[in-house]
């Protein structure tokens, strides 16, 4: 099902990055963070993926909360094309329901999860060649 609704976004994706994913799709994952758990520094793009979507499943704050996280924040470098920024990320905090898009090629992070647990749905557009 979440799948489905996700191929839907395609054309709006392929647009809005001027590629092209010909139907290739890696199936979403459901991702878990504890509290400690973090996801170092990494690029996506091997094995011919495209374009990362994450999906938020509950709220971050900043505040403990039920249902909601704090820390675990998604961390994407290279979307600011500036020298001063080279090395600097963009934070974003998470909302339920929120879907993230971004290439595969951006260094990104989720940092550690001070409090709660962090849910989201993960899923890649992959090259058409690939």
């Amino acid at each position: 099902m979440v799948d489905d609704k996700i191929r839907k976004l395609q054309p709006e994706l392929e647009q809005h990055f001027k590629e092209s994913f010909n139907k290739r799709f890696e199936a979403s994952k459901f991702l878990l963070y504890r509290e400690g758990h973090f996801f170092a520094p990494h690029r996506d793009n091997q094995l011919g993926r495209r374009v990362n979507m994450s999906i938020y499943l509950n709220d971050q704050t900043d505040e403990p909360a039920d249902g909601s996280y704090s820390g675990g924040m998604l961390k994407i470098y290279g979307l600011i094309d500036r020298p001063d920024w080279e090395n600097r990320g963009v934070d974003l905090c998470g909302k339920r329901g929120m879907l993230v898009a971004y290439p595969a090629h951006l260094i990104h992070e989720i940092t550690p999860v001070l409090s709660g647990e962090r849910y989201a749905i993960v899923s890649r557009f992959l090259d058409a060649q690939a």
